[in-house]
């Protein structure tokens, strides 16, 4: 099912060429390091965005501090292994950061995540989309809530009743 979702459109991120953007970010970054120094002060690991917050994968790591490690310890372009994503963390760092990345889980939900997090989607499709799962689940919803609460209220009446003549 996944892959006969439409292809999404072009958006502005990904019009200009990736080779484009990996110049650009070494030239925000400044010369490529060729030596790595030591970090010279704490990372502060700040509360997860709305992307990481849409799963709930365990052992997920601090976007920030891992934003850190890939901005001092790779340059633009160069190539990132992360031989267990987990949540997809340096992947998506990774990314954000014009890196290359290969990340890879024995876990199939783990790589799904990744998947799911980098995916292009097309915004107008999953409107559409939404709409008809919420017309759908929404009657559905609406008529299995209305029997329940006419049967709760039967079941409340009797159970009433028969407290008030005991």
């Amino acid at each position: 099912m996944l892959n006969k979702m439409p292809k999404a459109k072009k958006q502005n991120l990904f019009v200009v060429p990736i080779s484009k953007q990996i110049v650009e970010q070494q030239q925000s970054e400044g010369k490529p390091k060729i030596v790595f120094k030591p970090l010279k002060s704490p990372i502060i690991a700040e509360s997860h965005t709305a992307l990481y917050k849409m799963h709930r994968y365990f052992a997920r790591r601090p976007h920030t501090v891992f934003n850190s490690l890939i901005r001092n310890y790779s340059n633009p372009g160069q190539i990132i292994l992360d031989p267990f994503c987990g949540g997809g963390v340096t992947v998506v760092e990774g990314l954000k950061l014009k890196r290359k990345v290969i990340g890879v889980d024995i876990n199939p939900t783990a790589t799904f995540i990744a998947r799911m997090e980098i995916s292009n989607i097309n915004i107008e499709e999953l409107d559409k989309s939404k709409k008809v799962i919420e017309k759908v689940i929404g009657q559905r919803y609406l008529t299995c809530t209305k029997q329940s609460v006419r049967s709760a209220g039967k079941k409340q009446m009797r159970n009433g009743l028969n407290g008030l003549t005991s």
